[in-house]
């Protein structure tokens, strides 16, 4: 292999965690996605970390379905009971519709868009987190569902996933990337390049603030 190729790799050239690697070099990245970012100024990992959410969402804890309030977004525990495929004229892809328990009530979940193989994914009493909008079910398909989620996040696995069971960040859009992969990406920067910030402040200022030393906060923020 010649030396230039071998000198630009991820495991010679940036194999030590430094702020000014390049963002493609991050997990999950990559040359494609590194384009995107670079538009909006995001170019080093420094830039990665310090793009800072806008807000937060409250997903540390599940609510029952009895709970629901009109508008609200809310994240739940499910089990999928059944889930079925309804034709609408104006539509080329049927309306894919899984009815979901929490033990005590039911909603429907709707996705007007359904990917390829989704049915598939939504597999009778296979248990999921979902995080979405409640509305009223004003359908006839089924007159014991009251509340429904249009297009909700489903969380498959919630014992590994940082998308539930804490407070999230939310993001500001860039371009066609989704939060749940912004975060996911963020997530894997901060794992091994947060503790590469250095402290400017005099360890006696933060223990008598109680502050957080700089890779910490980033930490935190995330």
């Amino acid at each position: 292999m010649p030396q230039e190729a071998r000198s630009s790799t991820p495991s010679t050239q940036w194999s030590t965690y430094k702020l000014d690697t390049p963002v493609q070099f991050v997990k999950g990245v990559g040359p494609r996605l590194s384009t995107i970012f670079a538009k909006h100024n995001i170019k080093t990992v420094k830039d990665l970390l310090t793009f800072f959410p806008r807000t937060y969402e409250d997903r540390s804890e599940f609510v029952k379905i009895a709970q629901l309030r009109v508008g609200q977004k809310a994240t739940l525990r499910l089990k999928i009971l059944y889930t079925k495929k309804i034709p609408i004229r104006s539509r080329p892809k049927p309306l894919f519709e899984a009815i979901c328990s929490d033990g005590y009530q039911t909603i429907s979940l709707k996705f007007f868009n359904p990917y390829h193989g989704i049915e598939t994914q939504f597999t009778k009493n296979r248990e999921i987190t979902v995080s979405g909008v409640a509305k009223i079910n004003y359908s006839h398909f089924d007159h014991f569902d009251h509340f429904e989620m249009l297009h909700p996040e489903i969380i498959w696995d919630q014992a590994t996933n940082i998308n539930v069971g804490r407070i999230i960040p939310i993001y500001i859009e860039i371009e066609n990337l989704s939060n749940r992969l912004l975060r996911k990406i963020l997530w894997e920067a901060i794992q091994k390049f947060s503790s590469a910030f250095t402290e400017d402040l005099p360890i006696e200022i933060l223990k008598k603030h109680s502050l957080p030393q700089l890779s910490q906060a980033i930490q935190m923020i995330h």
